[in-house]
């Protein structure tokens, strides 16, 4: 264990699933490792406490040999060391990595959520434990609109990966993401709801998430927010290669939902989870390529969208697809069937779709890299561009209206 936790592995990478024991797990690429100091500190500490242990589990049997303890109570004894190791270790834990503040949480539905006591400092993302707050807490950054929705109001809630969150160094953004800035332009536009309602817009993004996790944060974290819209945009994350698929191991089964609950509670656990994760790594790392499956194949992809497209059925709100922009022409060629799954879906049932994709794609190559940080990732410009976008093709299908007018004439662009 000592040697996993010195070796040189890329911080913002991990293997999720190892805390079931399944014999296959993946690489979700965006929640941070236990960092090496951190975790050495907690294998000392665990350590210490197995030499004082062995020294008392010797104490024991010298009493027994010399007939000073009988054996039922020798058994005793080593039942109740055995218990106190875990739970001093536990308590060590507890009181030198719980002042720790981790950008992300476990989630025993999505696997991870946003820590949103870090949204004012969510850019320290490569610091940090993995979950170790025991308070439960809403896990959107986006803190916003967190209560009752106000009346005459709708409510657009944006799901996807980090593009959806991200810019910069900053792992939220806030208001400098294309969801935030086109509420800023919704009060300078006047824009509104389709019977003139107000527009709260809520960023729901979540950093490595796909389709299938959209899915579970969905339930647990946005459906309480009421939302009227939902615009989703995953994908990128989707077609990412690993050694098994999604719905392997993000299950939404209600007793494994159960047995994470009461695991995550514990920071033995964690701690020992990140240690199986950076071996997980490794093996993923080395893994053949003919071992290798998409996360979310396309077939499974079309399956969650169309498993969107039925909450919204059943809870009242409509889904908007969005299409990611990206820069390289690698990622194009990985995720064009997805893309294509999502197209097909929309015309299939004359859902709205927002192309984000072919705008920045028909760019020159030094116009688009401008409107990016890294291969996915948008600058200040390239949200500003998307939210544009957004906010035009919203109002084309009738989800924003601007009052009293009877046509759809393009708006001058008022975003900051």
């Amino acid at each position: 264990m000592l040697w996993l936790t010195q070796q040189d592995l890329f911080e913002w990478s991990l293997v999720q699933g190892a805390e079931m024991g399944l014999p296959h797990q993946f690489m979700s690429g965006n929640v941070p490792f236990l960092q090496a100091d951190r975790a050495l500190i907690g294998l000392v500490q665990g350590l210490a406490l197995l030499l004082l242990a062995w020294l008392a589990s010797l104490k024991i049997r010298q009493l027994v040999q010399a007939n000073v303890l009988s054996r039922s109570r020798a058994r005793l004894l080593r039942v109740i060391l055995f218990l106190g190791f875990f739970l001093t270790w536990e308590v060590a834990l507890h009181v030198s990595l719980d002042r720790i503040q981790e950008t992300y949480i476990p989630d025993p539905v999505a696997f991870w959520k946003a820590n949103p006591k870090l949204a004012a400092t969510a850019n320290a993302s490569r610091k940090g434990v993995v979950g170790l707050n025991r308070a439960p807490q809403p896990g959107l950054f986006d803190q916003d609109h967190t209560g009752a929705k106000p009346a005459d109001t709708i409510r657009i809630a944006f799901m996807g990966d980090s593009q959806v969150i991200s810019s910069g160094s900053d792992v939220y953004a806030g208001k400098s993401t294309y969801p935030k800035m086109l509420e800023s332009d919704l009060a300078t536009s006047g824009l509104r709801g389709p019977q003139g309602q107000r527009v709260q817009v809520i960023n729901a993004g979540m950093s490595g998430h796909t389709s299938w996790q959209g899915l579970m944060l969905l339930r647990s974290e946005v459906l309480p927010l009421q939302p009227d819209v939902l615009v989703e945009a995953f994908g990128y994350h989707d077609s990412n290669w690993a050694l098994s698929h999604d719905h392997e191991v993000l299950t939404d089964s209600l007793a494994l939902w159960r047995t994470r609950t009461v695991l995550y509670q514990s920071r033995v656990f964690l701690l020992l989870r990140t240690l199986m994760l950076r071996r997980q790594a490794n093996l993923n790392d080395a893994a053949a390529e003919k071992d290798q499956v998409q996360r979310v194949p396309p077939k499974q992809f079309k399956r969650n969208l169309q498993a969107l497209l039925d909450l919204g059925e059943k809870h009242s709100f409509r889904v908007v697809f969005l299409l990611e922009p990206l820069r390289d022409p690698q990622d194009w060629q990985r995720t064009r069937w997805h893309m294509e799954a999502a197209r097909e879906l929309a015309r299939e049932k004359n859902i709205p779709l927002i192309d984000g994709f072919e705008p920045f794609a028909r760019m020159s190559q030094p116009d688009r890299e401008a409107c990016f940080d890294d291969a996915i990732h948008l600058n200040r410009a390239g949200h500003k561009i998307l939210a544009e976008l957004v906010r035009d093709d919203l109002r084309q299908a009738g989800i924003l209206v601007l009052p009293g007018s009877k046509t759809n004439p393009p708006l001058p662009s008022s975003l900051p």
